[in-house]
C-alpha cells in the first residue's frame, strides 16, 4: 500500500481501493509517479514536502495551496529544529503515526469545519512562537492540539 503525502484523505467508496482525493486517482493509478510518493512503511518525515498530514488537511480545507506560507514555516521548523534533536525525531515519528487518522476523522466529521478552523487557529499561533523564537512553545502547542483530536 502507498500513500501520497499531499492528500487530504483516502476515501475507499466502498470498492477496496484507496483512492488520493487531492489527485483524484486511484492510489493504484501511478500515485507513484506522483512527486509527493512515499511507502506506507517508510519514514515519512522527508523533507520533500509531503507528510504534514493534519496541518496539509487543515490547510486544504481552508482552501490553501500546499506550498502555502503555513506549511512552508511548519515544514521548516520540523526539518531544522525538530529533527535536530532525539526527542525532536521521536515526536515527528509518533506524529506521522497518529496524523493520518486524526486527519481522516476530523474530515469525515460533521463538526469538520470547527475543528479544522481551531486547528488553523492553533497553526497560526505556532508560527507565532516560531517567529518569536519560542520554539519550545510551539512544539508543546502544536503537540496539545494533536492530544486533543487524537481523542475524537
Amino acid at each position: 500500500m502507498a500513500r501520497c503525502g499531499n492528500c487530504v484523505y483516502f476515501d475507499d467508496y466502498g470498492s477496496g481501493e484507496g483512492r488520493c482525493t487531492y489527485f483524484d486517482i486511484s492510489m493504484d493509478s501511478g500515485v507513484s509517479a506522483c512527486d509527493h510518493y512515499e511507502d506506507a512503511y517508510g519514514d515519512g518525515g522527508s523533507s520533500s514536502g509531503g507528510g504534514c498530514f493534519l496541518t496539509s488537511a487543515c490547510v486544504a480545507y481552508m482552501g490553501k495551496a500546499d506550498n502555502c506560507e503555513e506549511l512552508t514555516t511548519l515544514r521548516a521548523f520540523r526539518d531544522g529544529y525538530m529533527s535536530s534533536t532525539e526527542d525532536g525525531r521521536a515526536l515527528i515519528k509518533e506524529y506521522y503515526a497518529v496524523a493520518p487518522s486524526i486527519a481522516r476523522k476530523m474530515q469525515r466529521s460533521k463538526n469538520a469545519k470547527e475543528y479544522f478552523a481551531d486547528v488553523y487557529r492553533t497553526i497560526l499561533r505556532c508560527i507565532e512562537y516560531i517567529n518569536q523564537g519560542n520554539n519550545e512553545t510551539a512544539v508543546d502547542t502544536y503537540k496539545q492540539m494533536v492530544l486533543k483530536y487524537q481523542a475524537l
